[in-house]
């Protein structure tokens, strides 16, 4: 059998997921750090202009977006907290949105970031959700990355 993209990637899956499972399983999880993130503050996000929805329940999925814009090719994490603010203008400018729609925005340095304020403070207790503006007729129901 040949081993095509498909393959490797749905192996990989595959191999990621039981062995996380094993992790999870023996304790092992606990052992890797918390990444940094990085609040509104951090990078100087315009206040929302309107009520941060909180819901007393956990969101039951996670949805990865893209950005509109182009890729670049600056890894920094001021870059990070630029791009962070261009799609905060975006969502708030254009779409007409409170805040940022995503919970999370992650650079392509690898930073991230909180997006929609209260995200962290919310998501770091663990039972509750912040409603997004990213995915229509599902905010209540998933975190958006």
């Amino acid at each position: 059998m040949a081993l095509t993209r498909r393959t490797l990637l749905r192996t990989g899956l595959t191999g990621s997921a039981i062995g996380s499972a094993g992790l999870i399983r023996t304790g092992l999880a606990g052992a890797v750090a918390e990444p940094q993130i990085y609040d509104t503050r951090n990078w100087n996000a315009r206040p929302a202009n309107g009520t941060i929805q909180v819901l007393d329940r956990r969101p039951s999925f996670i949805v990865v977006h893209h950005t509109a814009g182009a890729n670049s090719n600056d890894f920094s994490l001021e870059h990070a907290f630029a791009v962070a603010r261009e799609i905060q203008n975006l969502h708030m400018d254009t779409n007409g949105w409170i805040d940022t729609g995503q919970q999370l925005t992650n650079s392509r340095g690898g930073f991230v970031m909180e997006g929609r304020h209260r995200s962290l403070e919310v998501l770091t207790g663990g039972t509750r959700h912040v409603v997004g503006a990213h995915v229509a007729n599902n905010n209540s129901t998933c975190i958006g990355i």
